[in-house]
């Protein structure tokens, strides 16, 4: 049940891309569905923001490149600035909705035990935001210890995120990026390297 949760952050931000896409009238919103489905189950939510985002970026995609002979290069670069600027407005908004759920402690569980798979037997040094604290408790981290092998500390130390988390391998000195920001990041430089490929078709 759990491996859905993922599915929440990636839901999100496909929204907010669907967002941006009808203030710029660059192409018709069409995820009201695709969010209802996402709120039946909170295996779907994560996934499906970034999901949706992604199939509304496809939108974006063809209608720069069918209207790219009709704009000039400063034009459509206006459009895509203004276009990803909306977009994660609103997916930031619908994340910090997200995190006053329910789900959000199990979907914070799913994420370190999914990417601890390949360690064991390592320290692990949570690093959360201030307003976050609360959900770290004895019973939370005593069952991720059980579930990844790893001995699991919750930092002293915060870190200003929206969202997630930061693990810190301390035997490694490696950090593993599990915030909101990260997801987010990754997805708008995606789209980012796509819209400009169609700004300059003859760069590889």
């Amino acid at each position: 049940m759990t491996k859905g949760m993922t599915k929440i952050v990636d839901t999100i931000i496909s929204e907010a891309k669907v967002k941006g896409i009808e203030i710029l009238n660059l192409a018709k919103g069409n995820a009201s569905q695709i969010v209802n489905d996402a709120k039946k189950e909170a295996d779907n939510e994560v996934q499906t923001i970034i999901t949706d985002y992604d199939l509304k970026s496809k939108r974006v995609i063809d209608t720069l490149g069918a209207t790219s002979r009709m704009h000039t290069r400063k034009q459509l670069l206006m459009i895509e600035n203004q276009l990803i600027q909306e977009s994660f407005e609103h997916a930031i908004k619908d994340l910090i909705k997200f995190k006053k759920t329910k789900k959000y402690v199990s979907y914070l569980e799913h994420e370190i035990v999914k990417s601890l798979k390949s360690y064991n037997k390592i320290n692990i040094e949570l690093l959360v935001p201030k307003d976050e604290r609360k959900h770290y408790t004895k019973t939370m981290l005593t069952k991720l210890n059980r579930s990844t092998g790893c001995k699991l500390t919750l930092s002293k130390s915060n870190v200003d995120l929206i969202g997630g988390l930061i693990l810190v391998l301390t035997n490694d000195n490696i950090e593993i990026n599990l915030s909101f920001e990260s997801k987010l990041d990754t997805c708008r430089k995606e789209k980012l390297s796509k819209i400009a490929k169609l700004l300059n078709p003859e760069r590889k």
